[in-house]
């Protein structure tokens, strides 16, 4: 069942990216400082995790992190020049990602909170 809905979710991004492509502008490709496989999935850089991040360090703003895309369980994040595509459980240096609200815009992690 899983493997039927990435299926079909990977068919609708790819029509989608070609209406894209057919209308934008051209872009310079820049791929320096982004962190993704060649699979176009997130680089797990850490293992999965159900523990929710303390109080309060949820209520930490995370200064030199900054919030560049949001979807639901998945995030991009710019920091240091780079750019991480994370979900729920992955790690960036000290840093767990520990749940992503895509609705209140923001990236709860393990030391505070990415908006």
């Amino acid at each position: 069942m899983i493997g039927n809905a990435l299926a079909d979710l990977n068919a609708r991004l790819s029509i989608l990216e070609n209406q894209a492509a057919s209308q934008a502008a051209p872009v310079p490709r820049q791929t320096a400082g982004v962190v993704v496989n060649a699979s176009h999935r997130p680089l797990k850089l850490g293992g999965r995790s159900s523990s929710q991040p303390p109080d309060s360090a949820s209520q930490v703003r995370l200064n030199g992190y900054r919030l560049n895309t949001i979807f639901n369980d998945q995030a991009w994040i710019d920091h240091d020049g780079r750019t991480y595509l994370v979900q729920p459980g992955d790690q960036i240096g000290e840093l767990r990602i520990m749940r992503i609200d895509a609705r209140a815009r923001r990236v709860l992690t393990s030391n505070g909170t990415i908006n």
